[in-house]
């Protein structure tokens, strides 16, 4: 009869090593679902996918960049509601004055927003144009997924 060996690593140890495993599963997928949407929404070949490439520096600009949004955020969903806000703010402070109100107009009828929106964007944009000024990267997609250190999030942007 075999005798069983006991693991010298403490179960609480083994626990948290699975949830990071998982996490770290659950963002390379993530990562891939973005990358096919994507290619299918831009209608682009797999060649192309250099151009629009995850890139981890981008991801921390919005996170930087969203950081008042994401401070009173407690919640998964409350974070997912900052990050949205911050993207939507990126993209519209890279826009032309004109084309941006239409971007915003087009925005508020997509998703039900606070009444206070045009406030926040107005603070977002001038928050981009002070510190954020150099980096003119559009974002294209994103995905915020929930792992047990926080929420991660996974940025395409174009170049």
């Amino acid at each position: 009869m075999a005798k069983r060996v006991q693991s010298t690593i403490p179960r609480s140890m083994r626990k948290r090593f699975k949830e990071r495993q998982r996490a770290k599963n659950a963002i390379e997928a993530s990562r891939n679902k973005l990358i096919n949407r994507v290619l299918q929404q831009e209608n682009l070949d797999p060649e192309d996918m250099a151009l629009i490439a995850p890139s981890e520096k981008m991801s921390e600009y919005i996170i930087d960049f969203g950081h008042p949004m994401l401070e009173g955020a407690k919640t998964f969903e409350d974070q997912t509601k900052a990050i949205l806000f911050a993207v939507l703010a990126w993209n519209a402070a890279l826009l032309p004055d004109v084309k941006r109100v239409a971007y915003v107009a087009e925005m508020k009828k997509m998703f039900s927003f606070p009444d206070t929106i045009d406030e926040i964007l107005a603070f977002l944009i001038a928050r981009k144009k002070a510190f954020f000024s150099e980096i003119n990267r559009m974002v294209i997609d994103y995905d915020c997924i929930e792992t047990p250190d926080g929420f991660y999030l996974n940025v395409v942007a174009n170049r």
